[in-house]
């Protein structure tokens, strides 16, 4: 009998522990949202992300909108004894609306970076930085510069893009390295990009120069 009765309560206990399978609750986490082909996350922060792009374009968030870097070439103009270096970073529009231009035009917390390394000129990451921004038909053209004279062409260097962009209170920076190739004069440059790109310098010149006469 008791035998019998001690069954029971384990049954019984057996039975009050085990709810329905439609009764319990299952947590379903929500899923991150894919990032672009090509793109994977480098490091993660409390203050934003860093992301490594192999590939372009590179897609970026921007307001409601995607923001595209379609292109990034180093050009070279020759000096009488050497060459001064030039970057030229393109992104398409295309995918922002005209409020979102409009606040990344006002943006300071949008900055491009090119480090170049380059054997024969003795340089590792030599940083080129914004100059001036070219504005035609739904692109945005941003030319760097680094200002110094190297005597040497910068055929074959090495470069890593940096794209700094402040998103929701946080600091994302997209990296992409590349091989500069055959680097182009300035004279390949759109007419409309090397023009703002010379006004920009004359006005750098003057700028200096009203520095250092006072």
């Amino acid at each position: 009998m008791k035998k019998l009765t001690l069954n029971l309560l384990c049954l019984l206990v057996l039975l009050c522990s085990c709810k329905p399978l439609e009764n319990r609750q299952i947590e379903i986490k929500p899923t991150e949202p894919a990032l672009p082909e090509g793109m994977k996350i480098l490091y993660e922060g409390e203050y934003g992300t860093t992301y490594n792009c192999s590939k372009l374009p590179i897609e970026i968030p921007c307001g409601e909108g995607i923001l595209k870097c379609t292109a990034v070439e180093l050009y070279q103009e020759p000096s009488e004894h050497g060459y001064y270096l030039y970057g030229v970073v393109t992104f398409d529009l295309s995918g922002l609306s005209s409020d979102d231009i409009y606040w990344l035009d006002k943006d300071d917390d949008f900055n491009l970076k090119i480090f170049v390394d380059h054997e024969k000129n003795s340089i590792e990451n030599e940083k080129l930085s914004t100059l001036c921004v070219y504005k035609n038909s739904g692109y945005r053209y941003y030319a760097l510069d680094g200002m110094d004279e190297y005597r040497y062409s910068f055929d074959g260097s090495n470069c890593t893009l940096c794209i700094d962009i402040g998103n929701d209170k946080l600091y994302d920076t997209y990296r992409y390295e590349f091989d500069a190739g055959t680097v182009k004069d300035t004279a390949e440059m759109s007419k409309g990009l090397y023009k703002a790109m010379n006004r920009a310098l004359e006005q750098q010149l003057e700028f200096w120069k009203s520095i250092f006469s006072n």
